[in-house]
């Protein structure tokens, strides 16, 4: 009997809430409670994981930038590049620290030299626009194809743009267009959109009109404006694919709501005629002025007319 009771013993125990306590009170949560614990007892990936979810006030920490970089200096000397490069970030945008650009381009190199891509990218910039370190373009650019060849979405544009405008880089059209497809790859709209203009106009790359309008429809959904309208224009007129009006209202819509002058036209010509969308002439008008607003030449004549018929 005596061995059953102490058996029900641990396993009560076993069962018992265990008791967490963290240095700050205003985290309740059980989990965040263990989260900060641990990395209040050292552990380098328990501090960065707290300093993000102070950064963003999530998994039951506070929206706390003091705090956040409390932690990340904590990880950053530890040599976690991720913290250092999320410190160099607060100290150049002045977050939770003392504005500091110095400090913000030494921890930058600290987590390039330790293979940080988005690091690398942001040593460039320093580089670039003399951010806490005098302006060398030369070492901008050294570090920009660094991170490039890390895989850095961003970088691989700026080294394809260095490349094709013949900017520190030798001018080459075909490095150029290698990298542009590295950054689309990698998801930058930026690069889609530039590709995109490659292909449909046959220079470097054979052409392919679909290929231009898949680029650009994805850079479009992305929110880049000269894709938005570039194609809209190619589902309008069925340029080298089929004609679709609802994808062309689709992209010009967008763009006219970026405030592009054309796009706020196609979109007014649209509900005044009721052509692919119920037709509305006070939306019509509005379209028309806003066009207006922006210099369309034709746009404000096309809004008095039709406010005179009513």
């Amino acid at each position: 009997m005596r061995a059953l009771r102490i058996f029900f013993l641990f396993a009560l125990a076993a069962l018992s809430p265990v008791c967490v306590r963290a240095a700050d009170a205003r985290v309740s949560d059980m989990a965040a409670k263990l989260l900060l614990s641990r990395a209040e007892n050292g552990d380098a990936e328990s501090k960065l994981s707290v300093g993000l979810s102070y950064a963003q006030g999530r998994r039951g920490f506070p929206l706390d930038m003091e705090s956040a970089a409390k932690w990340f200096a904590s990880a950053a000397e530890d040599g976690n590049a991720y913290a250092q490069n999320f410190l160099a970030s607060a100290y150049s945008k002045g977050e939770g620290v003392e504005k500091n650009p110095k400090l913000a381009f030494e921890w930058w190199e600290k987590a390039a030299r330790l293979g940080y891509p988005e690091a690398m990218y942001n040593l460039a910039a320093c580089y670039a626009g003399g951010a806490g370190v005098p302006r060398d373009y030369r070492k901008a650019v050294d570090w920009w194809l660094e991170a490039a060849r890390h895989g850095h979405a961003a970088a691989q544009m700026n080294v394809a743009a260095l490349y094709l405008n013949g900017s520190y880089l030798e001018k080459s059209q075909p490095e150029g267009i290698k990298w542009l497809k590295l950054a689309a790859q990698s998801g930058n709209s930026d690069a889609k959109s530039a590709l995109a203009g490659f292909y449909y106009h046959g220079k470097g790359v054979a052409a392919s009109k679909p290929e231009a309008a898949r680029l650009w429809s994805e850079a479009a959904e992305a929110g880049d404006v000269f894709a938005q309208k570039n194609a809209a224009a190619m589902y309008l007129r069925g340029d080298g694919i089929p004609s679709d009006k609802k994808k062309f209202l689709r992209y010009c819509s967008m763009a006219a709501e970026a405030g592009d002058p054309d796009c706020l036209f196609n979109m007014g010509v649209a509900f005044e005629l009721g052509d692919g969308v119920e037709k509305d002439i006070a939306r019509a008008v509005s379209y028309y002025e806003r066009a207006a607003e922006k210099a369309h030449p034709a746009a404000a004549e096309r809004a008095r007319r039709l406010k005179a018929a009513k």
